[in-house]
């Protein structure tokens, strides 16, 4: 319900301001450039270039005056109707995802320095899928940008990424994500936006950006009903109180970032809370354990590069955390966490040419001054490797992706084939092999459910 309030109110302020905006002074303000990590224009708007106002002059960051009426505002609409369908072949055949969507896509410059973008989709479950949910509202991003000389200011729930590695969290750190779906949620999809503050001041020496977070959210997990769930404490042992985060655990952070030739540098630092839950035991009482879900506070200074070299991109990224909350082995005792440093990095290599690309990406977490008693490895160390090639004028792409975890000993085997019937229809077909040998391990529970997706897509 509280989405649905935000919507409408989204769409009642935007017939209010776009009138005042469009009646307002006719001298014209100088918009920001706009940074090319920005969600503005990245990944999660899935807006081609096409739909971006080629009057926009990157090196003068001017625009051309523009719609003429409010009806004109909404020619960069985009929609995606969307239909899931996922087979589990592992451990017991049958139809588990069978899912309807569409997707609106909408987001507009006005006055040359105000600019508005909105991202929402509007889920149906049918029969057979294993979510208890029947209809499911969600508002990805919606914000609005001032832009002031050199000055942009975004406010409203917005998706922010940083770092350079495709698959490691070393220092994309500030949007969380949605893991409901396991493994067989692509990246792009799976993040999760923040009602936020950012500030983003463009110069000669670099793009400073600084990001005030009044509401944290945390990563999603897959719901009891899930296919997915994990009953980690069941409820005839334990009583867990859940603590989520609100106003007063804001979050701050900082990020400098310079190109220099064919090399992007960024370092970056905040104090931020934890997107997945730790447990503290209090006590017991009438037979039970009682745990406390809540999520602490740590901090991050990082540093992310990437390089490029004929057909080869490097891409490195390096954050030293302290104050990470860990796990010790057994739940059941007093101070049952222990905070430590961690050192995270993550350095992966890209190669394309002509119609083939591979990418290669390893990464480790190290926990400084580890104890045996902790539920963690002292390092965990994981592999990514994904080769892919475009057939048919590049309207089939075929690509092959693998995760290797290499402490707790899990792969996952991915195969999937994207075909552009049109222009408009898209059809994916993808299988998802699931290899997990360790049984301490917390996916273990997991192992025997491989599945096959089909996705179709119409986009207009």
């Amino acid at each position: 319900m509280q989405r649905i309030r935000l919507i409408v109110f989204f769409l009642l302020c935007l017939t209010w301001v776009y009138p005042a905006i469009a009646i307002g002074s006719p001298d014209k303000t100088l918009i920001a450039p706009v940074d090319p990590d920005d969600e503005i224009f990245d990944e999660s708007s899935s807006l081609d270039d096409e739909d971006i106002d080629e009057s926009w002059d990157g090196e003068k960051g001017s625009v051309e005056e523009k719609k003429d009426s409010l009806w004109d505002i909404f020619d960069q609409t985009r929609f995606t109707l969307q239909q899931n369908l996922a087979y589990q072949t592992g451990e017991s055949d049958g139809l588990i995802v069978n899912r309807s969507s569409i997707r609106v896509e909408w987001s507009n410059l006005f006055s040359d320095n105000y600019y508005l973008h909105f991202d929402g989709k509007l889920t149906m479950f049918g029969s057979h899928d294993h979510s208890n949910d029947s209809l499911e509202e969600d508002m990805r991003e919606g914000y609005l940008q001032i832009s002031m000389g050199n000055l942009s200011v975004s406010f409203g729930k917005k998706i922010v990424v940083w770092g350079e590695a495709d698959g490691a969290v070393v220092t994309d750190i500030i949007s969380p994500r949605d893991k409901s779906e396991f493994a067989f949620t692509t990246l792009s999809e799976s993040r999760v936006g923040q009602y936020l503050l950012l500030f983003d001041l463009y110069t000669d020496s670099g793009t400073w950006s600084f990001i005030v977070n009044p509401d944290p959210r945390i990563n999603t997990g897959p719901e009891s009903c899930s296919e997915y769930y994990i009953d980690s404490f069941p409820d005839s042992l334990f009583e867990v109180e859940v603590k989520n985060p609100d106003e007063s655990d804001t979050e701050f952070a900082f990020r400098w970032k310079q190109t220099f030739g064919k090399s992007d540098l960024s370092i970056m630092a905040g104090d931020l809370v934890e997107n997945q839950a730790v447990y503290r035991y209090s006590g017991s009482n009438s037979g039970k354990y009682q745990l406390s879900k809540g999520f602490s506070r740590y901090q991050m200074i990082g540093i992310a590069a990437n390089y490029a070299s004929g057909n080869f991109l490097w891409k490195q990224e390096v954050a030293y955390k302290a104050n990470r909350s860990f796990q010790k082995q057994t739940f059941t005792e007093y101070n049952n966490l222990l905070e430590k440093d961690v050192l995270d990095m993550a350095l992966g290599v890209e190669y394309n040419y002509s119609k083939f690309n591979l990418y290669l990406e390893a990464s480790n977490q190290l926990i400084l001054n580890w104890e045996s008693t902790l539920y963690n490895e002292e390092n965990e160390t994981s592999i990514i490797f994904i080769m892919g090639y475009d057939f048919l004028n590049e309207t089939l792409k075929l690509e092959y992706s693998l995760s290797y975890q290499i402490q707790n000993r899990y792969t996952v085997h991915k195969v999937e084939s994207d075909y552009e019937f049109t222009d408009n229809l898209r059809g994916i077909l993808s299988f998802t092999y699931l290899d997990f040998d360790k049984e301490s391990s917390a996916l273990w529970q997991l192992r025997k459910k491989d599945r096959v997706d089909l996705n179709i897509k119409y986009i207009f």
